[in-house]
């Protein structure tokens, strides 16, 4: 019953669903992938990719944007599309953005010490709907600026398109 309501959740509004036996196989699934996310978060599992943003009329990377991967030591390397979903419906995605943004940071400030001569370097961090929607968000972002030594002109905030979309009075 539980796995025929969650299907007809995310079929929309005035669905139902009866259950069968791939509705509890995609339930059993979903639920073994929620604890091994909350043991890659505990395990450190997850790690950051670094995407180069260059300044085509000089050749010289400018910035670069933090791709999130999560190293399962039985999947592999999973994409965001296989886990992030599910780390919102999961309500995982809080903690795993706070992560996110603090080794990004962390490593901004660690190349930034490494290399003065990229005193204009920056990073960009993606933000879920989830974290957009914390009351202290503002206080998590600047406490995470101060732990990691980074100053806030090194720091981009993105928010995707699809969040934007998913409430657009509250992102107006």
């Amino acid at each position: 019953a539980d796995a025929a309501m969650y299907h007809a959740k995310e079929l929309g509004r005035n669905a139902f669903r009866m259950f069968s036996l791939e509705l509890g196989q995609r339930r059993a699934h979903r639920m073994q992938v929620e604890k091994a996310l909350r043991r890659a978060l505990r395990d450190d599992e997850l790690l950051l990719h670094f995407q180069p943003i260059m300044d085509v009329a000089t050749g010289k990377i400018t910035r670069a944007e933090a791709l999130l991967r999560w190293r399962d030591p039985e999947r592999g390397l999973v994409m965001p599309a296989g886990f992030i979903p599910l780390a919102e419906d999961a309500g995982l995605i809080t903690p795993i953005g706070a992560w996110v943004l603090e080794e990004a940071c962390a490593q901004t400030a660690r190349w930034l010490a490494d290399h003065p001569d990229a005193a204009g370097f920056g990073i960009s961090v993606n933000l879920s709907a989830r974290q957009l929607l914390l009351p202290d968000l503002v206080d998590v972002v600047v406490d995470v600026l101060r732990r990691t030594h980074l100053d806030a002109s090194h720091l981009t905030l993105e928010i995707t398109e699809s969040v934007l979309m998913e409430d657009v009075d509250f992102s107006i």
